[in-house]
């Protein structure tokens, strides 16, 4: 039986005590490329993980595990959470240009994604979906490191990393809120959850449980 391993981050800092146990796999003479998340649990971890890396003068390189096909100036866009971010320090990278295709985004979007990431931290929906991978979803089989699937889930078309990218890379985590946990271990169990499908390819993964 695969054990997964978790991590409790459940004190009132655990958004300081997660940016300081990510400042681990950074390195000082590299260009740090790190995949993110969206979503609401992760923006105010990276708050402080930006302060921390400004501050250290560690160079990184932030790309998106997954966006909505919204407008570029709404809120639900996940670019948003990262545009204040860049400095000489941090570049970022969106999914989605101005004034290109969803389709050309996209395409480009699998041509820079790296291909050895410092790590991917992702999200678990209340539902059990990572990224925008949701059960049926074009970017379980794809095999493409990016995908666009013009499905609706959750109210919006999508665009995320796929499962294909996902398998055998190092330092993936997902960020859990306590009252979902129940969610997770019955999900982790059930055949063809998203959670099940990635446990089978790649059971490396961390879960970062922290504060609701």
């Amino acid at each position: 039986m695969i054990r997964i391993k978790k991590i409790k981050f459940l004190g009132k800092n655990f958004s300081d005590d997660l940016s300081r146990y990510f400042l681990r796999f950074f390195f000082k003479n590299k260009i740090n490329k790190i995949i993110l998340t969206g979503g609401t649990s992760a923006p105010p971890i990276y708050v402080k993980l930006m302060k921390k890396i400004k501050k250290l003068s560690f160079k990184s390189h932030i790309y998106l595990s997954d966006e909505r096909l919204v407008g570029l100036k709404s809120k639900k866009l996940n670019a948003n959470l990262f545009k204040n971010y860049e400095n000489n320090y941090t570049k970022f990278s969106p999914i989605l240009l101005r004034g290109k295709s969803y389709n050309y985004s996209v395409s480009r979007y699998n041509e820079i994604l790296p291909k050895f990431p410092s790590f991917i931290l992702l999200s678990m929906g209340s539902d059990g979906h990572i990224a925008s991978i949701f059960p049926q979803s074009k970017a379980l089989k794809s095999k493409k490191k990016v995908v666009l699937d013009r499905k609706v889930y959750n109210s919006f078309k999508r665009v995320s990393i796929t499962m294909n990218y996902l398998k055998n890379k190092r330092n993936i985590f997902i960020l859990c809120k306590i009252k979902r946990l129940n969610i997770f271990n019955n999900l982790i169990k059930k055949k063809n959850s998203v959670l099940n499908f990635l446990l089978k390819i790649n059971p490396n993964f961390k879960l970062l449980i922290i504060r609701n």
